[in-house]
């Protein structure tokens, strides 16, 4: 996080990106790392402190670049918090939504970029238009359904191919 608060002004003179890039997003990538391997366990006082960052984040630099770990922080509080209500059932229905968009943000994130370089959603200077967000989020969304169904369908092939192979070498080596 702090190599990318020092690094944030430097690629921004450059014009290089660096929230475009995977090394911008390192820490949410290590963040759910950790997550999987040490399982989802978020104390109180680690949201307080991301929901400050975030908030710090809105006016000042050297904290912008932190409030996506920040963001994914508390996005995930509220998921865990509406999974303990998911006995009830607006609790149940959100906590669905969120795992369906769970389901197809490889392909938003695939998507994301592309879709913002097209000139319906730029302004004459190259800007992103906010009034055209609403459109934008619609299209990435319509466009993400079909193409994480297809990631999911070729990730199944690829798998009943691994597995197949798999079974051959074993056979042709003797293990069990």
């Amino acid at each position: 996080i702090m190599l990318n608060a020092r690094l944030y002004p430097i690629a921004q003179r450059y014009d290089v990106p660096l929230m475009g890039i995977f090394m911008g997003h390192l820490p949410v990538f290590l963040f759910g790392v950790l997550l999987s391997r040490e399982g989802v366990r978020l104390h109180p006082g680690l949201v307080a402190a991301a929901l400050g960052v975030f908030l710090l984040g809105q006016f000042h630099v050297a904290f912008f670049t932190a409030t996506f770990l920040a963001t994914a922080i508390c996005m995930l509080s509220v998921f865990l918090a509406l999974r303990h209500l998911g006995r009830a059932r607006t609790g149940h229905l959100a906590g669905e939504v969120l795992v369906r968009v769970g389901d197809i943000s490889m392909a938003i994130f695939i998507l994301n970029g592309p879709l913002r370089g097209l000139a319906l959603f730029r302004d004459a200077q190259g800007d992103l238009l906010t009034s055209r967000l609403p459109l934008f989020t619609l299209i990435l969304f319509l466009l993400a359904v079909p193409v994480a169904f297809l990631f999911k369908r070729l990730a199944g092939g690829l798998q009943f191919a691994y597995d197949r192979l798999k079974g051959k070498v074993t056979r042709m080596v003797g293990l069990p």
